[in-house]
């Protein structure tokens, strides 16, 4: 089966079994996987009630990004300087 051959729900039932599995792997017990998922769940709630959108946490996360490497490394070379 090709995976643009599934549908939303089909594809969404595949990940959420994919990240189950790769829970109980990584976690290795079933009592640590369910509190994998509740730290996971207390996340995204508190995402959810921070009212920040992805977008701006996205872009945050670049900003932050990009200080630390050039605190790091230094300023990235201009093209033009090149």
């Amino acid at each position: 089966m090709k995976v643009v051959d599934l549908t939303v729900d089909e594809l969404k039932a595949l990940i959420k079994e994919a990240v189950e599995e790769a829970l109980e792997n990584v976690l290795g017990e079933p009592g640590r996987t369910e509190k994998a998922r509740q730290a996971l769940r207390e996340i995204q709630e508190a995402f959810r009630r921070s009212g920040i959108t992805e977008e701006e946490l996205q872009e945050e996360g670049r900003r932050v990004r990009h200080e630390l490497v050039n605190e790091r490394y230094g300023p990235r070379p201009q093209a033009d300087a090149l």
